[in-house]
């Protein structure tokens, strides 16, 4: 009787996948700094391409808004958006690491409900980091 009721009360695990150039550069369902790491030379954006990266809720939470967020190495947020979804041109990329070198880019889900949204704590999800070569 408790392994059925731990099986179906286990969540199933979010993804996250990273595209550059139509290519599939990074999949993951597990946070990991040091592995997620996508190592980027200036010749990769001098297309008309994108970067794309896109989150998938296996469970999507009714009334939350999912956040992505863009830091730099010293951790100051250079962008924020709500969205489930970061896309840049492979131009505008360019320029913000050519500015920053190194960008982390981090995940989180809040409720929409502002009084709900204050009383609850939410930790940030390294999704990846993008270094310029």
């Amino acid at each position: 009787m408790m392994l059925g009721f731990s099986a179906f009360s286990m969540k199933a695990q979010d993804s996250w996948v990273v595209y550059l150039n139509k290519v599939q550069v990074l999949q993951s369902t597990q946070e990991s700094p040091e592995k997620n790491i996508v190592s980027i030379n200036e010749e990769d954006l001098k297309n008309k391409q994108v970067f794309t990266l896109t989150y998938f809720d296996r469970e999507k939470q009714k009334d939350w808004s999912r956040f992505i967020m863009l830091n730099n190495s010293e951790d100051h947020e250079i962008r924020r958006l709500k969205s489930n979804r970061l896309r840049y041109t492979n131009q505008d990329l360019l320029k913000l690491l050519q500015k920053y070198k190194t960008i982390h880019i981090y995940t989180w889900a809040l409720p929409d409900d502002p009084a709900l949204r204050k009383r609850i704590r939410v930790r940030r999800v390294h999704l990846c980091t993008l270094v310029l070569e």
